[in-house]
Protein backbone atom coordinates (compact mmCIF):
# COMPACT_ATOMS: atom_id res chain seq x y z
CA UNK A 1 0.00 0.00 0.00
CA UNK A 2 1.20 3.38 -0.85
CA UNK A 3 2.12 5.70 1.81
CA UNK A 4 0.45 8.85 1.48
CA UNK A 5 1.44 12.39 2.22
CA UNK A 6 -2.06 14.11 4.21
CA UNK A 7 -1.31 18.17 4.89
CA UNK A 8 -3.91 17.62 7.87
CA UNK A 9 -1.74 15.35 9.67
CA UNK A 10 1.86 17.17 8.91
CA UNK A 11 3.01 19.04 12.22
CA UNK A 12 4.12 21.86 9.60
CA UNK A 13 1.43 22.56 7.13
CA UNK A 14 3.25 26.16 6.32
CA UNK A 15 6.30 24.58 5.49
CA UNK A 16 5.32 21.95 3.10
CA UNK A 17 2.70 24.35 1.38
CA UNK A 18 6.15 26.67 0.95
CA UNK A 19 8.02 24.04 -0.41
CA UNK A 20 5.47 22.50 -3.22
CA UNK A 21 4.78 26.76 -4.19
CA UNK A 22 8.80 27.23 -3.85
CA UNK A 23 10.81 24.16 -3.47
CA UNK A 24 11.89 23.71 -6.87
CA UNK A 25 13.58 20.53 -8.36
CA UNK A 26 14.02 18.99 -5.08
CA UNK A 27 10.57 18.20 -4.52
CA UNK A 28 9.96 16.10 -8.07
CA UNK A 29 11.00 13.59 -5.74
CA UNK A 30 7.54 13.46 -4.20
CA UNK A 31 6.38 13.07 -8.03
CA UNK A 32 3.83 10.01 -8.25
CA UNK A 33 3.39 10.20 -4.42
CA UNK A 34 -0.09 9.99 -3.21
CA UNK A 35 -1.62 13.29 -1.72
CA UNK A 36 -4.24 14.33 0.25
CA UNK A 37 -5.72 18.19 1.55
CA UNK A 38 -8.74 19.60 2.55
CA UNK A 39 -8.92 23.32 1.69
CA UNK A 40 -11.15 26.40 0.16
CA UNK A 41 -11.82 26.00 -3.73
CA UNK A 42 -10.55 28.92 -6.12
CA UNK A 43 -11.76 28.40 -9.93
CA UNK A 44 -11.89 32.03 -10.86
CA UNK A 45 -10.22 33.87 -13.88
CA UNK A 46 -6.83 32.45 -14.47
CA UNK A 47 -7.75 29.02 -13.77
CA UNK A 48 -7.35 26.53 -16.57
CA UNK A 49 -10.98 24.75 -17.33
CA UNK A 50 -11.02 21.42 -15.68
CA UNK A 51 -8.57 22.81 -13.23
CA UNK A 52 -8.71 24.66 -9.60
CA UNK A 53 -6.93 26.26 -6.67
CA UNK A 54 -7.37 24.60 -3.22
CA UNK A 55 -5.63 27.09 -0.95
CA UNK A 56 -5.78 27.75 2.88
CA UNK A 57 -4.83 31.42 4.29
CA UNK A 58 -1.69 32.33 5.53
CA UNK A 59 -1.47 34.40 8.34
CA UNK A 60 1.76 36.07 9.82
CA UNK A 61 0.22 38.69 12.90
CA UNK A 62 -3.30 39.46 11.96
CA UNK A 63 -5.75 39.15 9.03
CA UNK A 64 -4.37 42.71 7.44
CA UNK A 65 -1.11 40.53 6.63
CA UNK A 66 -3.29 36.86 5.15
CA UNK A 67 -1.69 35.30 1.82
CA UNK A 68 -3.04 32.48 -0.06
CA UNK A 69 -1.22 29.37 -0.37
CA UNK A 70 -2.35 26.52 -2.05
CA UNK A 71 -1.84 24.21 -4.96
CA UNK A 72 -3.43 23.57 -8.60
CA UNK A 73 -5.84 20.43 -8.66
CA UNK A 74 -6.78 18.66 -12.16
CA UNK A 75 -10.32 17.24 -11.41
CA UNK A 76 -13.47 17.83 -13.77
CA UNK A 77 -15.77 17.20 -10.82
CA UNK A 78 -16.51 20.69 -9.95
CA UNK A 79 -18.06 23.31 -12.16
CA UNK A 80 -18.52 27.15 -12.47
CA UNK A 81 -17.87 27.29 -8.56
CA UNK A 82 -20.32 30.55 -7.19
CA UNK A 83 -19.62 30.52 -3.62
CA UNK A 84 -16.66 29.81 -1.31
CA UNK A 85 -16.90 26.06 0.17
CA UNK A 86 -14.23 23.70 1.21
CA UNK A 87 -13.33 20.26 -0.39
CA UNK A 88 -10.88 17.57 0.54
CA UNK A 89 -9.10 16.45 -2.25
CA UNK A 90 -6.74 13.15 -2.86
CA UNK A 91 -5.13 12.34 -5.56
CA UNK A 92 -1.22 12.13 -6.95
CA UNK A 93 1.38 14.57 -6.75
CA UNK A 94 2.72 15.43 -10.34
CA UNK A 95 4.99 18.56 -12.02
CA UNK A 96 4.93 19.83 -14.99
CA UNK A 97 6.99 22.13 -16.91
CA UNK A 98 5.48 25.93 -16.97
CA UNK A 99 7.55 28.97 -18.21
CA UNK A 100 11.14 27.10 -17.65
CA UNK A 101 9.83 26.17 -13.65
CA UNK A 102 8.20 22.65 -12.36
CA UNK A 103 4.97 23.41 -10.91
CA UNK A 104 3.17 21.03 -8.70
CA UNK A 105 0.27 19.75 -8.90
CA UNK A 106 -2.59 17.35 -8.18
CA UNK A 107 -3.97 14.82 -10.54
CA UNK A 108 -7.58 14.20 -8.09
CA UNK A 109 -9.08 11.35 -7.65
CA UNK A 110 -11.75 12.02 -5.28
CA UNK A 111 -12.92 15.38 -4.58
CA UNK A 112 -15.10 15.56 -1.58
CA UNK A 113 -17.21 18.85 -0.33
CA UNK A 114 -16.65 19.16 3.28
CA UNK A 115 -17.76 21.65 5.97
CA UNK A 116 -16.36 24.93 6.25
CA UNK A 117 -13.73 24.15 9.36
CA UNK A 118 -14.32 26.20 12.82
CA UNK A 119 -11.87 29.49 12.73
CA UNK A 120 -8.95 28.44 14.33
CA UNK A 121 -8.88 25.35 11.99
CA UNK A 122 -9.25 27.27 8.30
CA UNK A 123 -5.39 29.30 8.32
CA UNK A 124 -1.86 28.09 8.50
CA UNK A 125 0.26 30.03 10.92
CA UNK A 126 3.67 30.13 12.43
Amino acid sequence: MAQTLNVNRVSKRLELYSKLLYGGVRLTRLDGKRFEADGEVFSGKGVPQGHFLLFRWFINCCSADAQPFGIIVRSSELGEVQEPFWVRVAGTLKFRQSEGKKIAYIDAETVKKIPIPPLDKRYLTY
